[in-house]
């Protein structure tokens, strides 16, 4: 029997914890804003300069995520962890949260370093 994954969250209630600035970016999430920043640099009209652009950027496509958007859960740090993948203005992600203390955290946001095959059946390629 192939039983599908489904994610550890709802999305509304990620969208609600960003909504009430319940969220923490640790040291280590500083990768996923560096990612963005990377990957807009060349971006014609580059919008992402900043650390706090990119954190800005992040949660705003958080919240733009889509059930069919959903790839897998996972563990990290003891922490139920789900992950999504888009293509956002061209360009593929590897998003993953999880929530730890009443606070999104664990937040990965970056070009993802393999093919995703989505639950919805669309794959997300290879990040640069």
């Amino acid at each position: 029997m192939n039983m599908a994954v489904v994610p550890n969250y709802r999305l509304d209630e990620i969208w609600a914890k960003i909504d009430e600035g319940k969220v923490f970016f640790s040291h280590n999430q500083a990768r996923s804003i560096k990612a963005v920043i990377l990957v807009y640099s060349c971006a014609p009209g580059n919008s992402v300069k900043s650390f706090a652009e990119a954190e800005r950027f992040i949660l705003d496509e958080l919240k733009r995520l889509k059930n069919v958007d959903f790839y897998s859960t996972g563990y990290q740090n003891f922490i139920c962890t789900d992950i999504y993948g888009k293509v956002i203005d061209g360009k593929p992600w590897f998003i993953k949260f999880g929530i730890d203390d009443d606070d999104l955290d664990l937040i990965s946001f970056h070009p993802p370093k393999d093919s995703m095959l989505l639950q919805s059946g669309v794959t997300i390629p290879k990040g640069a």
